[in-house]
C-alpha cells in the first residue's frame, strides 16, 4: 500500500516539534505535532500492516527526543535564545560571594 501520508505526517510532526521550541505558542503546536505522529503511527499500522507500523513508531520514539535536542541546542544561538539565557556571571573577583 502507499504510505506517502504516513511520512509526511511524520515529517510534519517532527518539524512541529522542533519549531515548538522556537515559536510560543502555548501549546498548539505541540498539540499538533503530537496529533500528526500519532496519525502517522496509526495510518502506517492500518494501510500497511504491523511491521511498517513498529517501523514508524519507532522512528517516532527516535526522531522526536532528536529534534527536541537539536532544537534545544540551536536555540541559545538564535535572538530569542540570546534573549532567554543568562550572559553574564557572578564572579569571586567582582566581589560576589556564595553564601
Amino acid at each position: 500500500m502507499d504510505i506517502t501520508v504516513p511520512i509526511v505526517l511524520l515529517a510534519l510532526g517532527v518539524l512541529a516539534f522542533f519549531l515548538d521550541a522556537f515559536v510560543p505558542s502555548g501549546g498548539v503546536i505541540t498539540v499538533v505535532g503530537l496529533g500528526c505522529v500519532g496519525l502517522a503511527v496509526g495510518m502506517a499500522f492500518l494501510r500497511s500492516g504491523a511491521e511498517t507500523g513498529i517501523i514508524f513508531l519507532g522512528l517516532a520514539i527516535v526522531l522526536v527526543p532528536t529534534a527536541l535536542v537539536a532544537a534545544f541546542i540551536l536555540l541559545p544561538r538564535t535572538a530569542i535564545g540570546k534573549r532567554l539565557t543568562l550572559s553574564t556571571s557572578e564572579k569571586a573577583e567582582a566581589g560576589y560571594v556564595a553564601q
